[in-house]
């Protein structure tokens, strides 16, 4: 879980939290999909879906799973909040 700056999702509220799981991961991948949901502050989820990392993105992952956060707060145009 990482912080985002608040977006409103339409009728549902205001998310705070990205998070991330990756799927079905065999050890010799050259791509990943990931499941990532967006809570509120209460933990309540206000979006969810999949996104999959490119050949050359996952190039890019090396042993940081910090990229993973930044890949997919750029894939879902999220800012994420550093303190």
């Amino acid at each position: 879980m990482i912080k985002i700056q608040p977006i409103t999702i339409p009728i549902k509220g205001t998310a705070t939290k990205l998070n991330l799981m990756v799927l079905n991961f065999p050890m010799n991948a050259k791509t990943a999909v990931f499941y990532y949901w967006l809570n509120d502050d209460n933990g309540v989820t206000m979006v969810d879906g999949n996104i999959e990392m490119t050949e050359a993105e996952y190039q890019g992952w090396g042993s940081d799973n910090n990229y993973c956060f930044e890949w997919a707060a750029q894939k879902l145009n999220l800012t994420i909040i550093t303190n």
